[in-house]
């Protein structure tokens, strides 16, 4: 089931499989399950105001500079009048601005993200046909032939991205997409990362996975759903291996060593 217009609290609330919390089963089941809040970090926030400036057109709330006697009790009185909204420094603005005029002067990203048959943050709710696992999906940016993922980064050059996509899953995330549309109906042919540098240029790229890190991340994420339904079967939330292991050096921190290179 497709839905367009349903908030994010009421999106994050749904007790579905996602991506984000496969991430965390793949760490551990224990992990999964803990409910640890945190306050977001200043790459979250400026993710998150990119996003709705780029993609909803909503402009970020920025916070006054405040100076001089009395200074902190007015910061603190115009804080509590804006409780709630997502509250950015004027440097962090000023990014945020050029992130999104880099992403509309780009001969792909802009035209992309200006087309009217587009639909921002539009939510998959959706069963997956292996596992019969209920999962949610959030696209960021919905086309008809194309789902587009938004991404900040300190560095979208290829090689650069390339270790993102490893490091933090994001072939996880286009093989679940992919799914999630498929099961919902959708004819979408494409998934792209819209990558955005943090920082002057704001230099941006576009890229899309091959197909053999499209099926490492469908393996990856069947096999987390599978742990996920293990769990919810058998009770049982286990975090590490409970035995001393072995461990080897990762094949990076050998190069060099006795002339290998």
């Amino acid at each position: 089931m497709i839905v367009y217009d349903m908030p994010s609290t009421e999106y994050h609330r749904l007790p579905r499989a996602s991506k984000s919390g496969l991430d965390k089963i793949a760490r551990s089941p224990a992990h999964y399950r803990c409910k640890d809040f945190k306050e977001p970090s200043k790459a979250m926030r400026i993710g998150t105001a990119l996003h709705s400036l780029a993609l909803e057109g909503v402009e970020p709330v920025v916070m006054p500079e405040f100076s001089g006697k009395g200074s902190v009790a007015l910061r603190d009185e115009w804080k509590s009048q804006h409780e709630g909204a997502l509250i950015l420094t004027a440097d962090e603005a000023t990014d945020v601005f050029g992130m999104v005029a880099s992403l509309a002067a780009h001969p792909i990203a802009g035209p992309a993200f200006r087309r009217p048959d587009g639909r921002a943050e539009v939510s998959a709710l959706w069963t997956c046909p292996d596992t019969g696992v209920e999962c949610k999906s959030r696209f960021d940016w919905l086309l008809p032939s194309a789902i587009v993922d938004l991404k900040t980064t300190a560095d979208a050059s290829a090689d650069a991205f390339a270790r993102s996509v490893a490091s933090y899953r994001y072939h996880v995330q286009a093989a679940f997409y992919g799914q999630a549309a498929a099961s919902c109906g959708l004819s979408t042919e494409h998934f792209l990362f819209a990558c955005v540098e943090t920082a002057p240029p704001y230099a941006v790229a576009i890229y899309q996975l091959d197909d053999e890190a499209l099926e490492i991340g469908r393996k990856l994420y069947l096999r987390d759903l599978r742990r996920l339904q293990q769990c919810r079967d058998s009770g049982e939330w286990p975090s590490y291996s409970v035995s001393i292991e072995t461990l080897s050096l990762p094949k990076w921190a050998t190069y060099g060593v006795d002339g290998n290179e």
